[in-house]
């Protein structure tokens, strides 16, 4: 099963919040093959957002860090086709505009699973289902999608 990863997953993937955050964010994302993760070009850009304003990361860091994540894992562009996905998805489910993006994309390039902390964990959509990874019990979505040969 494909998994989409927001922006807040990839944060917490470079330790900002908290090594242990970061250490189970690694280990959450070695258990799911890597050709089945995601980023929705978006998240790109918003992680850029988030390491620069709340961080002292040089932004040649914040850079490769982003480029090195780009390199690791498929990335899904935005497409017209999506913000008009996004704009009905937003009106259906009062949600703002750029998580209705991620969803758009999400779905249309099959995942499963859109991993994040920010959206209701459960809420399915379009396909996809919201699953915050650090709540336990694991959603079995989620445990569906991890690599048991890891």
């Amino acid at each position: 099963m494909k998994v989409a990863l927001d922006t807040n997953i990839l944060v917490n993937f470079t330790g900002i919040e908290s090594k242990d955050i970061r250490n189970s964010t690694f280990d959450l994302l070695m258990k799911i093959p890597t050709e089945n993760q995601l980023i929705p070009a978006q998240c790109l850009g918003e992680m850029y957002a988030v390491l620069t304003r709340k961080t002292s990361m040089p932004t040649k860091t914040v850079q490769e860090t982003i480029f090195s994540l780009a390199d690791a894992i498929d990335i899904a562009e935005s497409a017209c086709l999506d913000f008009i996905e996004a704009i009905k998805i937003a009106s259906a489910y009062k949600l703002q505009i750029w998580d209705s993006l991620i969803l758009a994309v999400s779905a249309r390039s099959k995942c499963g699973i859109l991993l994040s902390q920010d959206m209701q964990h459960g809420f399915s959509c379009s396909g996809v289902t919201v699953v915050n990874p650090y709540k336990t019990p694991v959603h079995p979505l989620l445990r569906e999608a991890m690599d048991v040969n890891h």
